[in-house]
């Protein structure tokens, strides 16, 4: 399943492998991951269904290498993203948990360098000595922005 999938690419790609796939909660989905319904809502699906592994990219807006320009320039708005990310960041990490609990997996993936990861919530959740990481470089995983590979490094726990 998927957590902030945006457009639930992942879930297209497992289709098209012949692979179960769960729901995919996000905005553009219906579902506002800010409303405490809506994410005891998913937490019951995951209760429910204990999918194998819950795949998520939350907001980086507030937490990428940008957000410490916009902090600097643009404080007031950087502090209302702030909150509302660290609010489904610390939602994210509740999940992690929940998934580590059942022995199951999650993935969860943000641009490398993101404060997400330096968040207490995140660093509880390396401290089960159960997580690990990774970064890579995006265009060598495919990624492209009009026909052109683009570089992004990103981090994937």
């Amino acid at each position: 399943m998927e957590i902030f999938g945006g457009e639930a690419g992942v879930s297209r790609i497992a289709i098209r492998r012949r692979l179960k796939t769960g729901k995919n909660f996000d905005l553009v989905t219906g579902y506002n991951l800010l409303d405490p319904a809506v994410q005891e809502e998913i937490l019951t699906y995951i209760r429910r269904y204990k999918p194998l592994i819950v795949i998520m990219g939350p907001p980086c807006t507030s937490f990428g290498n940008w957000s410490r320009i916009n902090r600097c320039i643009n404080f007031q708005t950087w502090q209302r993203t702030r909150a509302e990310g660290e609010e489904l960041a610390n939602f994210a990490a509740k999940i992690c948990k929940l998934q580590l609990s059942g022995g199951r997996h999650f993935l969860v993936e943000n641009p490398a360098g993101s404060e997400l990861f330096r968040l207490p919530s995140f660093k509880d959740l390396w401290a089960t000595n159960q997580v690990c990481s990774i970064n890579v470089v995006q265009c060598a995983l495919g990624l492209k922005v009009h026909g052109e590979p683009i570089l992004k490094n990103t981090t994937l726990w």
